[in-house]
């Protein structure tokens, strides 16, 4: 089985291409995986020097830096695995098949878990639901005889010739995928840690992720703090990344 690879951004259709994969997909998008508090936990060895950095000067003003980073990390964190981790209800997926390979492969989309499948056409034909299986968390459907898990033939060939309506994503971040929390949450405090540390009297060293980056003074006092969180978030994030990806962007 040859798997199809291709990627359409959420909420955006992607260009048809013969043997790949294409989406539409329209879901719910929060603002941030974690929450203030998350963040606030990080911090909370260097609270004081925070607070009493001239950039800050008082608790209420580091709350509203990190509520103001919130959405911009979380985009970061989507960016570093090339998919997001929000619920997608009630989506349509539109693929091109190849007519060589059985499998449906979704996961290549960013397109997983799968929650619930409620309709697979091919040709405008209704698949039967005993005609294919589906590979939740790997987010794949297989093609199979009907009744039984043999092999059922090849998905025939075409362009936009499949069409699959399921849901598929994650209904509560926190409790299934906690490490995302986690890594969008030291990426937020190392981020107000770089902020509020400054530039320092040496050089100055900058991660770009995506449209964001992190800043810091080589010789502060934070900046293997601060090097270090962005490292671990950048690794916690690459175990989630879409496959067929590199893991390091």
């Amino acid at each position: 089985m040859g798997p199809a690879r291709g990627w359409g951004p959420p909420e955006q259709a992607a260009p048809a291409t013969t043997g790949r994969p294409t989406t539409e997909i329209f879901g719910v998008v929060s603002m941030s995986y974690c929450s203030q508090s998350d963040v606030e936990g990080w911090l909370q060895p260097h609270m004081s020097d925070l607070v009493a950095a001239d950039v800050f000067g008082s608790s209420q003003a580091l709350q509203a830096r990190v509520r103001a980073l919130l959405p911009t990390t979380k985009k970061a964190v989507d960016w570093m695995a090339d998919r997001d981790f929000e619920y997608h209800p009630d989506v349509t997926v539109t693929l091109d098949g190849d007519g060589t390979s059985d499998t449906l492969f979704l996961c290549d989309l960013g397109v997983k878990p799968i929650e619930s499948v409620a309709s697979v056409t091919e040709n405008g034909d209704t698949v039967p639901e005993d005609g294919y299986v589906v590979y939740d968390t790997e987010g794949m459907i297989r093609k199979c005889a009907a009744g039984s898990y043999s092999p059922g033939g090849v998905w025939s060939k075409g362009v936009r010739n499949i069409v699959v309506q399921l849901t598929y994503g994650y209904s509560d971040v926190r409790q299934q995928l906690p490490e995302i929390v986690q890594a969008q949450a030291m990426l937020t405090a190392a981020a107000a840690l770089g902020q509020a540390a400054g530039a320092g009297s040496g050089g100055v060293e900058s991660t770009r992720l995506g449209s964001f980056s992190v800043t810091y003074g080589t010789d502060n006092a934070y900046a293997g703090v601060v090097r270090s969180w962005v490292e671990q978030a950048r690794e916690i994030v690459g175990r989630f990344r879409r496959i067929g990806v590199s893991s390091t962007p």
